[in-house]
């Protein structure tokens, strides 16, 4: 409640949607029931039973709406559908207007910009989300970066990119995600893997501030990976 206190007096004040009854009951249900939003919104995403990861998942980011600062590593195969998840937990900030700031990240930049602009075409195409939730579309919707109508800003950025000054309006990012940060490419030599590791602590980790939070989601390439590093 605080973060959107803060994001209120430096964006202004939001618009508002009308919604009916049966919508009103739906919104406030999916506020804190991220299961039943991804069900809801997005089967054509959520094809499979949620394993016991993805619930973790989603009640994890639940939670650190209020309890900031967070930091948080999950490993997980390929195909576990870590990043459908984080997609999904990205949309609910943005509806519910939960972060201000999200920086996505991944291991280059035409998939980081990928995953960004699939999150933004949801806002954009998604019927159901906007009669719940209202038109989304604001000043800014490019493929690597948006700022929903709210005033929630995403953007993408690739692995080892210096991004430790981004400001948006004064704010640090309140949420960073990274996924799939490494590529099989990337773990070859102990030369890259101490680059990535000292660009995650060196510009990552200090990106923010300390109410921001962070999600590491990937797969273990490497003994030495910093997914790896990150779990020891």
């Amino acid at each position: 409640a605080g973060l959107r206190a803060r994001h209120r007096l430096l964006h202004g004040s939001t618009p508002t949607h009308q919604r009916s009854p049966s919508d009103q009951i739906l919104y406030d249900r999916c506020r804190t029931d991220r299961v039943h939003f991804a069900t809801t919104f997005f089967p054509h995403l959520c094809t499979e039973v949620f394993s016991p990861l993805h619930h973790d998942l989603f009640a994890l980011a639940t939670r650190w709406v209020e309890e900031r600062g967070g930091r948080d590593v999950r490993a997980a195969p390929r195909g576990a559908a870590k990043t459908t998840v984080e997609a999904v937990n990205v949309l609910h900030d943005c509806v519910y207007q939960d972060e201000a700031f999200i920086l996505y990240l991944s291991n280059t930049a035409p998939l980081a910009e990928k995953r960004v602009t699939d999150i933004r075409e949801e806002l954009t195409s998604n019927t159901a989300l906007i009669r719940v939730y209202g038109a989304q579309v604001g000043a800014v919707w490019n493929k690597g970066e948006f700022i929903t109508r709210y005033g929630i800003r995403v953007l993408a950025a690739a692995r080892m990119t210096q991004v430790r000054g981004l400001l948006e309006r004064g704010d640090r990012p309140t949420k960073v995600v990274c996924d799939d940060a490494e590529h099989p490419d990337h773990v070859v030599t102990q030369l890259q893997r101490d680059k990535t590791g000292t660009w995650f602590m060196g510009d990552i980790m200090k990106l923010g501030q300390p109410r921001t939070n962070v999600a590491v989601r990937g797969t273990v390439l490497d003994s030495d990976s910093l997914i790896s590093r990150l779990l020891t």
